[in-house]
Protein backbone atom coordinates (compact mmCIF):
# COMPACT_ATOMS: atom_id res chain seq x y z
CA UNK A 1 0.00 0.00 0.00
CA UNK A 2 1.11 3.51 -0.99
CA UNK A 3 2.78 5.59 2.14
CA UNK A 4 0.03 7.63 3.64
CA UNK A 5 -2.63 5.54 2.14
CA UNK A 6 -4.19 5.20 5.37
CA UNK A 7 -6.77 6.48 7.52
CA UNK A 8 -5.25 5.83 10.79
CA UNK A 9 -2.69 8.62 12.00
CA UNK A 10 -0.68 7.61 13.94
CA UNK A 11 0.10 10.11 17.59
CA UNK A 12 1.15 9.64 21.33
CA UNK A 13 -2.25 11.74 21.95
CA UNK A 14 -4.66 11.14 25.04
CA UNK A 15 -7.18 9.81 22.70
CA UNK A 16 -5.00 7.57 20.98
CA UNK A 17 -4.27 6.08 24.79
CA UNK A 18 -7.84 5.15 24.67
CA UNK A 19 -9.12 1.98 24.65
CA UNK A 20 -10.59 1.61 21.46
CA UNK A 21 -13.62 0.51 23.10
CA UNK A 22 -13.96 3.52 24.64
CA UNK A 23 -13.88 5.43 21.94
CA UNK A 24 -16.02 3.20 20.16
CA UNK A 25 -18.76 4.20 23.30
CA UNK A 26 -17.99 8.12 22.27
CA UNK A 27 -18.76 7.72 18.84
CA UNK A 28 -21.97 5.73 19.78
CA UNK A 29 -22.57 8.53 22.40
CA UNK A 30 -22.36 11.70 19.76
CA UNK A 31 -24.22 9.80 16.70
CA UNK A 32 -27.26 9.79 20.11
CA UNK A 33 -26.33 12.94 21.40
CA UNK A 34 -26.91 14.53 17.60
CA UNK A 35 -30.45 13.05 17.96
CA UNK A 36 -31.76 15.38 21.12
CA UNK A 37 -31.96 18.70 19.14
CA UNK A 38 -32.93 20.12 16.54
CA UNK A 39 -31.76 23.67 17.12
CA UNK A 40 -28.32 24.24 15.31
CA UNK A 41 -27.00 26.05 17.93
CA UNK A 42 -26.76 22.64 20.19
CA UNK A 43 -25.95 20.92 16.93
CA UNK A 44 -23.05 23.53 16.49
CA UNK A 45 -22.29 23.14 20.35
CA UNK A 46 -21.94 19.43 19.54
CA UNK A 47 -19.94 19.87 16.37
CA UNK A 48 -17.30 22.04 18.21
CA UNK A 49 -17.04 19.61 20.96
CA UNK A 50 -16.76 16.87 18.29
CA UNK A 51 -13.86 19.34 16.30
CA UNK A 52 -12.07 19.83 19.87
CA UNK A 53 -11.58 15.97 20.78
CA UNK A 54 -10.41 15.89 16.69
CA UNK A 55 -7.69 18.78 17.79
CA UNK A 56 -6.73 17.01 21.11
CA UNK A 57 -5.78 13.88 19.15
CA UNK A 58 -3.50 15.71 16.43
CA UNK A 59 -5.84 15.25 13.81
CA UNK A 60 -3.94 16.83 10.47
CA UNK A 61 -5.23 19.99 8.67
CA UNK A 62 -5.74 17.61 5.34
CA UNK A 63 -8.12 16.02 7.61
CA UNK A 64 -9.93 18.62 9.07
CA UNK A 65 -10.60 20.54 5.65
CA UNK A 66 -12.17 17.00 4.66
CA UNK A 67 -14.53 17.14 7.33
CA UNK A 68 -15.31 21.03 7.47
CA UNK A 69 -15.96 20.59 3.69
CA UNK A 70 -18.35 17.59 4.32
CA UNK A 71 -20.15 20.02 7.57
CA UNK A 72 -19.88 23.11 4.56
CA UNK A 73 -22.15 20.15 1.99
CA UNK A 74 -24.33 18.56 4.65
CA UNK A 75 -25.40 22.17 5.59
CA UNK A 76 -26.18 23.55 2.44
CA UNK A 77 -27.85 20.64 0.80
CA UNK A 78 -29.99 20.47 3.79
CA UNK A 79 -31.04 24.23 4.29
CA UNK A 80 -32.06 23.81 0.59
CA UNK A 81 -34.19 20.73 1.05
CA UNK A 82 -35.73 20.86 4.87
CA UNK A 83 -37.19 24.64 4.17
CA UNK A 84 -39.86 23.14 2.04
CA UNK A 85 -41.23 20.71 4.51
CA UNK A 86 -40.30 22.65 7.54
CA UNK A 87 -42.39 26.42 7.97
CA UNK A 88 -42.46 27.81 11.50
CA UNK A 89 -40.68 31.04 12.29
CA UNK A 90 -40.48 34.21 10.83
CA UNK A 91 -40.79 34.08 6.73
CA UNK A 92 -38.33 35.45 4.97
CA UNK A 93 -39.10 34.83 1.04
CA UNK A 94 -40.54 32.94 -1.32
CA UNK A 95 -38.46 30.93 -3.62
CA UNK A 96 -39.81 28.76 -6.17
CA UNK A 97 -42.91 28.46 -4.92
CA UNK A 98 -41.72 27.65 -1.39
CA UNK A 99 -42.21 29.92 2.33
CA UNK A 100 -38.32 30.29 3.54
CA UNK A 101 -38.82 30.79 7.25
CA UNK A 102 -36.33 31.57 10.09
CA UNK A 103 -37.42 27.72 11.36
CA UNK A 104 -37.06 26.10 8.46
CA UNK A 105 -33.25 27.58 7.62
CA UNK A 106 -32.63 26.87 11.23
CA UNK A 107 -34.13 23.10 10.68
CA UNK A 108 -32.19 22.27 7.77
CA UNK A 109 -28.61 23.90 8.92
CA UNK A 110 -29.32 21.68 12.14
CA UNK A 111 -29.94 19.02 10.39
CA UNK A 112 -26.63 19.17 7.88
CA UNK A 113 -24.40 19.62 11.17
CA UNK A 114 -26.26 16.40 12.57
CA UNK A 115 -25.02 14.30 9.47
CA UNK A 116 -22.12 15.78 9.94
CA UNK A 117 -21.64 15.27 13.42
CA UNK A 118 -22.10 11.57 13.00
CA UNK A 119 -19.83 11.26 10.18
CA UNK A 120 -16.55 13.13 12.03
CA UNK A 121 -17.00 11.24 15.29
CA UNK A 122 -16.74 7.95 13.00
CA UNK A 123 -14.18 9.46 11.32
CA UNK A 124 -11.82 10.41 14.65
CA UNK A 125 -12.51 7.00 15.71
CA UNK A 126 -11.45 5.45 12.65
CA UNK A 127 -7.79 8.27 12.62
CA UNK A 128 -7.00 7.36 16.08
CA UNK A 129 -7.62 3.76 15.78
CA UNK A 130 -4.39 1.29 14.77
CA UNK A 131 -6.08 -1.16 11.86
CA UNK A 132 -4.49 -3.84 13.97
CA UNK A 133 -6.54 -3.73 17.12
CA UNK A 134 -9.75 -2.50 15.61
CA UNK A 135 -11.11 -6.21 15.05
CA UNK A 136 -9.41 -7.39 18.69
CA UNK A 137 -11.74 -4.42 20.05
CA UNK A 138 -14.53 -5.22 18.55
CA UNK A 139 -14.35 -9.56 19.23
CA UNK A 140 -13.80 -8.33 22.59
CA UNK A 141 -17.51 -6.65 22.23
CA UNK A 142 -19.07 -10.50 21.42
CA UNK A 143 -18.82 -9.55 17.68
CA UNK A 144 -17.81 -12.40 15.19
CA UNK A 145 -13.65 -11.97 14.26
CA UNK A 146 -14.56 -12.15 10.56
CA UNK A 147 -17.01 -8.84 10.98
CA UNK A 148 -13.57 -6.94 12.40
CA UNK A 149 -11.68 -8.36 10.09
CA UNK A 150 -13.81 -7.11 7.27
CA UNK A 151 -14.70 -3.82 8.88
CA UNK A 152 -10.94 -3.41 9.39
CA UNK A 153 -9.71 -3.75 5.95
CA UNK A 154 -12.91 -1.38 3.94
CA UNK A 155 -11.31 1.13 6.07
CA UNK A 156 -7.85 0.28 5.32
CA UNK A 157 -8.34 0.12 1.61
CA UNK A 158 -10.64 2.90 0.68
CA UNK A 159 -7.74 5.64 0.96
CA UNK A 160 -6.26 2.97 -1.17
CA UNK A 161 -8.75 3.07 -3.83
CA UNK A 162 -9.04 6.93 -3.58
CA UNK A 163 -4.95 7.09 -4.25
CA UNK A 164 -5.52 4.24 -7.46
CA UNK A 165 -7.93 6.35 -8.46
CA UNK A 166 -6.03 10.24 -8.62
CA UNK A 167 -3.19 7.90 -9.87
CA UNK A 168 -5.18 6.81 -13.35
CA UNK A 169 -7.10 10.40 -13.78
CA UNK A 170 -3.16 11.66 -13.44
CA UNK A 171 -1.93 9.45 -16.18
CA UNK A 172 -5.23 9.81 -18.22
CA UNK A 173 -4.83 13.71 -18.23
CA UNK A 174 -1.34 13.46 -19.64
CA UNK A 175 -2.47 11.47 -22.19
CA UNK A 176 -4.89 14.31 -23.27
CA UNK A 177 -8.15 13.34 -21.10
CA UNK A 178 -9.84 16.10 -20.60
CA UNK A 179 -12.23 15.87 -17.67
CA UNK A 180 -12.88 19.70 -16.91
CA UNK A 181 -14.70 21.01 -20.38
CA UNK A 182 -18.45 20.03 -21.36
CA UNK A 183 -21.83 19.39 -19.44
CA UNK A 184 -22.31 17.03 -16.81
CA UNK A 185 -23.36 14.26 -18.95
CA UNK A 186 -19.99 15.00 -21.58
CA UNK A 187 -18.02 14.74 -18.02
CA UNK A 188 -19.26 11.55 -16.55
CA UNK A 189 -18.74 9.70 -20.36
CA UNK A 190 -14.87 11.42 -20.00
CA UNK A 191 -14.71 9.44 -16.71
CA UNK A 192 -15.41 5.78 -18.51
CA UNK A 193 -11.34 5.38 -18.90
CA UNK A 194 -11.12 6.25 -15.51
CA UNK A 195 -13.24 4.01 -13.89
CA UNK A 196 -12.48 1.18 -16.18
CA UNK A 197 -8.88 0.47 -15.14
CA UNK A 198 -9.42 1.04 -11.10
CA UNK A 199 -12.35 -1.46 -11.39
CA UNK A 200 -10.06 -3.63 -12.90
CA UNK A 201 -7.35 -3.02 -10.05
CA UNK A 202 -9.93 -3.54 -7.36
CA UNK A 203 -11.03 -6.73 -8.78
CA UNK A 204 -7.30 -7.90 -8.46
CA UNK A 205 -7.18 -6.56 -5.49
CA UNK A 206 -10.23 -8.46 -4.12
CA UNK A 207 -9.06 -11.68 -5.47
CA UNK A 208 -5.14 -11.33 -4.08
CA UNK A 209 -6.99 -10.90 -0.68
CA UNK A 210 -9.03 -13.57 -0.72
CA UNK A 211 -6.14 -15.81 -1.99
CA UNK A 212 -3.56 -14.57 0.47
CA UNK A 213 -6.06 -15.24 3.73
CA UNK A 214 -7.36 -18.16 2.12
CA UNK A 215 -3.17 -19.42 2.02
CA UNK A 216 -2.90 -18.08 5.54
CA UNK A 217 -6.32 -20.58 6.39
CA UNK A 218 -8.47 -17.86 8.02
CA UNK A 219 -11.67 -19.03 9.21
CA UNK A 220 -10.11 -22.31 9.70
CA UNK A 221 -10.43 -21.61 13.74
CA UNK A 222 -13.33 -20.19 15.74
CA UNK A 223 -11.15 -18.78 18.01
CA UNK A 224 -7.92 -16.63 17.50
CA UNK A 225 -4.95 -14.98 19.54
CA UNK A 226 -4.14 -12.16 18.55
CA UNK A 227 -0.16 -10.11 19.52
CA UNK A 228 -2.08 -6.88 21.19
CA UNK A 229 -4.30 -7.24 24.66
CA UNK A 230 -6.83 -5.24 25.55
CA UNK A 231 -7.38 -3.41 28.99
CA UNK A 232 -9.30 -1.01 30.77
CA UNK A 233 -7.42 1.87 32.73
CA UNK A 234 -8.28 4.78 34.57
CA UNK A 235 -8.27 7.27 31.93
CA UNK A 236 -11.42 4.89 30.44
CA UNK A 237 -13.08 4.61 33.17
CA UNK A 238 -13.19 8.78 33.63
CA UNK A 239 -13.88 9.32 30.13
CA UNK A 240 -16.80 6.50 30.13
CA UNK A 241 -18.43 8.23 32.92
CA UNK A 242 -18.08 11.77 31.35
CA UNK A 243 -19.49 9.81 28.27
CA UNK A 244 -22.46 9.11 30.00
CA UNK A 245 -22.77 12.30 32.06
CA UNK A 246 -23.09 14.23 28.60
CA UNK A 247 -25.63 11.81 27.39
CA UNK A 248 -27.81 12.75 30.64
CA UNK A 249 -27.51 16.20 30.27
CA UNK A 250 -28.63 16.54 26.59
CA UNK A 251 -31.10 14.32 27.56
CA UNK A 252 -33.03 15.81 30.63
CA UNK A 253 -32.24 19.80 28.53
CA UNK A 254 -34.52 17.72 25.54
CA UNK A 255 -37.03 16.55 28.14
CA UNK A 256 -37.22 20.28 29.47
CA UNK A 257 -37.63 21.18 25.87
CA UNK A 258 -34.45 22.96 24.70
CA UNK A 259 -32.89 22.87 21.69
CA UNK A 260 -36.09 22.34 19.74
CA UNK A 261 -37.40 23.66 16.70
CA UNK A 262 -41.22 23.22 16.56
CA UNK A 263 -42.19 21.07 13.22
CA UNK A 264 -39.13 19.32 13.37
CA UNK A 265 -38.04 16.05 14.36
Amino acid sequence: MPVGASLYQEADTFVHRLDPRTKLFWMLSINAGVFYFTHPAYQAVIMLYVMTIAAIAQIRARAFIVIASFVAFASITSMIFWPRHVHQGKELFTFMGTDWTTGGIGFGLAMGLRVAGMVAAGAIWFMTTSPQILPLSLTKLGLPHKFGIGLSLMIRFVPYINWEARTIIEAQTSRGLDLQQGSIIAKLRKYVPVFSPLFSRMFLLIQTLSISLESKGFGCYNTRTSLHELSWHRLDRISIAAIILFLIIGLIMRALGYGVIEGGI
